[in-house]
């Protein structure tokens, strides 16, 4: 004991790092590290693909114009919310799933995952709903400037936007396993 403290067992070699059974030294990663940072960095890749597919796809069906006008003012709000709640859910999911993974399992990391995509469910999906039902008061929110017919391209697009966007921030929550 040294002042109130267990004393930690040395390897005896002079200048060797100190180890006891079952702790696990400062700084050393679990041996699981490299395959959970190989399976992030795939899937940041696997988004950022994705993303310049979708910027392809856009441009080719769209082109410059009106309708991507109308399209850009549907995206803004399902852009804005995945921003917002993906940076901050999937950081506090990640964290959450890291600590609860040695005491509970994968049981419940998956039962944390459940909970979270059942709360943001309670929100994302009935704020998807009202915005079908009434999309011309959110585009008239987000773009006054619209004439009739970009508010109803615009309106008939929010609806798709929205539910791609519910169906991003949950895969978020998943990926984050």
């Amino acid at each position: 004991m040294i002042l109130g403290r267990e004393a930690i067992p040395t390897s005896g070699d002079a200048g060797s790092a100190a180890s006891a059974p079952g702790c696990i030294r400062p700084g050393a990663a679990p041996p699981s590290a490299f395959l959970s940072a190989a399976a992030v960095s795939f899937t940041r890749g696997l988004l950022m693909a994705l993303t310049l597919a979708y910027g392809v796809l856009s441009a080719a069906y769209f082109g410059a114009g009106v309708a991507k006008d109308c399209y850009l003012v549907a995206q803004t709000l399902p852009s804005l919310l995945s921003t917002v709640l993906m940076s901050g859910v999937y950081g506090l999911v990640l964290v959450a799933l890291a600590e609860i993974g040695p005491s509970e399992g994968i049981a419940g990391q998956l039962r944390l995952v459940r909970t979270t995509l059942r709360q943001l469910g309670f929100v994302l999906i009935p704020l998807c709903v009202a915005a079908t039902l009434f999309p011309r008061l959110v585009i008239t929110l987000i773009a006054p400037g619209f004439g009739p017919d970009q508010q109803t391209l615009s309106g008939h697009l929010l609806p798709f936007t929205l539910f791609a966007m519910v169906g991003t921030v949950g895969f978020a929550v998943f990926r984050a396993l």
